[in-house]
């Protein structure tokens, strides 16, 4: 039978352990699923600063991201690129930048 003891410490190696793991849950499934990634980019702001950004036909699976088209529409430049695949690391994604270990862009256009 437990003891108080033990079920305090079985309830703090459960707490400590859903501290580590939830987090790290939620940002596997926000950016290695359609839907977490759908919910992402909705939350993305389409008009930061005077540019305009659109991001059209995503996908998401085991660490492969595809995107159909990105737009990125300023006053100075127009940016189209389609057919965007790659691999992302996940790490480098947490630290807030893209480290994608192989990548292909089927055309860009700068105008």
């Amino acid at each position: 039978m437990f003891s108080l003891r033990r079920l305090l410490l079985l309830i703090a190696c459960l707490a400590v352990v859903a501290a580590i793991v939830a987090p790290a849950a939620l940002i596997w499934s926000a950016l290695f699923t359609t839907g977490g990634l759908q919910f992402v980019i909705r939350h993305i702001p389409h008009n930061i600063a005077g540019v305009q950004l659109d991001i059209v036909a995503f996908a998401a699976r085991w660490r492969r991201l595809a995107v159909e088209r990105v737009e990125i529409d300023h006053e100075l430049v127009h940016l189209k690129f389609e057919g965007i695949e790659g691999r992302v690391a996940l790490m480098p994604l947490l630290l807030q930048t893209i480290r994608a270990t192989r990548g292909s862009v089927r055309s860009a256009l700068i105008e």
